[in-house]
């Protein structure tokens, strides 16, 4: 006894298995935050699709929180598709706001785990966490920053960051105004942690970056790392 009480989890696990025997039900390694999208999911007409997920190994692996989840969840549910619960890649563009492009069709392919040609929330939720923490390097979105700060004045007007993002992009101005003051809010410009933040945020439109700095900026960006080794 006095084992189990040193050591909380093995006590706690004991505990589970005499209560899951008593009540002759099954255990589990759902966390609260799993019953928690479990219900949310309930909630919202979105019954099951959490289910397969495991909370806590998204957020060892991909350090996901549970208020991103939450906020994909909802977004997922708002948004209708032709096969409920499903994404094809045409709806996935159109769920970002994105062109039909081979760079957007790559990323689609990336999260479509079981290449049926479809995105159920998990593939959805696993592949952009994936993306996240792929894309999200400080020194990556600091190089992007750059491209969009001309003047270097450490924050970015609407005029650079229209002047840079539409040669990118062929989405139409009344979007990009909107992810622009999505990231500005009332400031009118675009600061560095908002930037970062909203790069953290938004893991499809990072990986559309690095898309664009391979093919174009590929040796600018390898003086840029140079040039920011930290001694």
């Amino acid at each position: 006894m006095m084992k189990k009480k040193k050591d909380p989890i093995l006590y706690a696990n004991n505990v589970r298995k005499k209560m899951a025997n008593i009540l002759h039900v099954p255990m589990t390694e759902h966390s609260f935050e799993d019953v928690h999208l479990m219900l949310l999911s309930s909630q919202i007409g979105m019954e099951g699709v959490t289910n397969n997920l495991v909370f806590s190994e998204l957020n060892r692996l991909f350090h996901l929180q549970l208020g991103d989840a939450r906020e994909l969840l909802q977004r997922f549910a708002n948004f209708h598709t032709t096969v409920p619960g499903k994404l094809s890649y045409q709806e996935f563009a159109q769920f970002f706001g994105l062109p039909l492009t081979a760079e957007v069709e790559a990323i689609f392919h990336l999260c479509d785990v079981n290449n049926d040609g479809e995105l159920d929330f998990k593939e959805l939720l696993i592949g952009l966490s994936s993306i996240s923490q792929k894309e999200n390097s400080d020194k990556f979105v600091e190089y992007c920053f750059k491209i969009f700060d001309k003047d270097g004045n450490g924050t970015i007007s609407k005029d650079e960051f229209m002047a840079v993002i539409t040669k990118q992009l062929p989405m139409s101005n009344s979007k990009l105004e909107e992810i622009f003051y999505d990231m500005a809010g009332d400031a009118q410009v675009i600061s560095y942690d908002k930037f970062s933040n909203y790069a953290k945020h938004n893991p499809v439109y990072m990986n559309l970056a690095e898309s664009f700095v391979i093919k174009r900026r590929s040796s600018d960006y390898a003086r840029f790392l140079s040039n920011n080794i930290e001694m």
